[in-house]
């Protein structure tokens, strides 16, 4: 399989574990970004590093980074209903 191919799988496979944790409309709110651009930053490295030397540990790597990831989506879910499901909108209106 070639290298996009795989890196395609994965992603796919990681978004599908997302999407079982959180509603799809939580990813139009700008702070649940703001929330996962850590534990993203983390598996889109270990990602690169798998697929540049597939080794036990880098498995191991990315198994850790995508369950961390899905960990931070799941608390940005979980803001984001305690907040009552706010939109990036309610939030540009309430800087403003």
């Amino acid at each position: 399989m070639s290298l996009p191919a795989r890196r395609r799988l994965i992603c796919e496979r990681l978004s599908r574990r997302i999407g079982e944790v959180v509603p799809a409309e939580l990813g139009r709110w700008d702070e649940a970004w703001d929330i996962v651009r850590g534990p993203s930053n983390v598996f889109l490295d270990a990602l690169t590093a798998y697929l540049e030397h597939d080794t036990p540990e880098s498995r191991a790597a990315i198994q850790h980074a995508a369950d961390e990831l899905v960990r931070a989506w799941r608390r940005a879910g979980e803001v984001w209903e305690a907040r009552g499901r706010p939109t990036s909108a309610t939030r540009e209106r309430a800087n403003a």
